[in-house]
């Protein structure tokens, strides 16, 4: 989040407890710097950042709306604007906002995390490494950047370069709510539940709803499951690497598949081949099904999140 060019102690408040996760929280304040001065652009803009991180997305619109009707060349305006249409499923529309704030500033690292996770909405990984390389150049030890670059490393299946990045991120900033997630996530991926599920709570005290933290309890869950066990550790294979690595990899296992039922078809192994197909078929069911209960995990982790009155 860009800050504020005339910010107050308030804000500044504000903006840290919106990168901690504390959406709630920074939501309070802002609303009382408003309350005393109605027409800041920077505390409503702000506003639609938190309102976007507390998933209340129409109100955060509106918030963006106001903060770019009263300064329509602040960059924090239209990266909050950028923010609300991502959150609307508008990123066409987000990413010339986007460009409007690099168009102000080359270097602004807010916005250049931005358009890299606009550019991986669309699977656009070059796009989205070179946005992240100039965040990075721009700001090395920002906690933000490094837990943006962290993710695509481990998306890219470079876990020891996500550890590094979401380790810096943490020294950086301990109570970075992001980087607590992605440190949760490259523990259970190197095996450690133990450490995944200290990270995940930790999150889960700064912003209970968080669906980043809830799905990582959920994954350390899964893989604790007997039933889902398999199903988390196929998807944490077929995810690393990127899409192009998952694609080849699904036809590479169809194609074993094919193979070797032929194989067997010609040996004239006959009940081999039938056990083959069977095997095939309950792969294929349980690939589909284990998804399914995994949402319902999570739906049941969110059932059991309880906000305050007034949100």
């Amino acid at each position: 989040m860009t800050s504020p060019s005339h910010g107050s102690r308030d804000l500044d408040r504000a903006i840290a407890l919106n990168r901690q996760g504390q959406h709630y929280a920074a939501i309070e304040v802002l609303r009382r710097i408003l309350s005393e001065d109605p027409e800041n652009a920077d505390a409503h803009s702000i506003l639609a950042l938190a309102l976007v991180g507390a998933k209340r997305i129409h109100a955060a619109q509106r918030e963006a709306e106001i903060g770019l009707l009263l300064a329509p060349e602040s960059p924090l305006a239209h990266h909050a604007m950028a923010w609300a249409l991502i959150a609307h499923r508008r990123p066409l529309e987000a990413k010339s906002h986007v460009e409007q704030c690099l168009a102000f500033d080359p270097q602004d690292v807010d916005a250049l995390c931005t358009q890299a996770f606009i550019a991986s909405l669309d699977h656009r990984v070059e796009e989205q490494a070179r946005s992240l390389k100039k965040a990075r150049e721009a700001e090395p030890n920002n906690p933000a950047v490094l837990t943006a670059c962290g993710y695509f490393a481990l998306t890219q299946g470079q876990v020891d370069h996500a550890w590094q990045d979401a380790h810096a991120a943490l020294g950086v900033m301990p109570e970075h709510q992001e980087a607590l997630v992605l440190m949760g996530r490259i523990l259970l991926r190197r095996g450690d539940l133990e450490g995944a599920r200290e990270h995940a709570i930790w999150a889960l005290r700064q912003d209970p709803s968080d669906p980043g933290a809830l799905g990582l309890l959920c994954s350390i869950k899964a893989r604790q499951s007997w039933s889902l066990g398999l199903w988390w550790r196929w998807q944490a294979l077929v995810g690393s690497g990127g899409p192009l690595r998952a694609t080849l990899l699904l036809v590479g296992v169809f194609l074993a598949y094919q193979v070797v039922s032929l194989v067997l078809h010609d040996a004239n192994q006959g009940q081999a081949s039938r056990l083959l197909d069977v095997a095939w078929l309950g792969f294929v069911i349980y690939t589909w099904i284990a998804p399914r209960k995994f949402t319902q995990m999570l739906a049941r982790e969110l059932q059991q999140v309880q906000l305050r009155p007034g949100y």
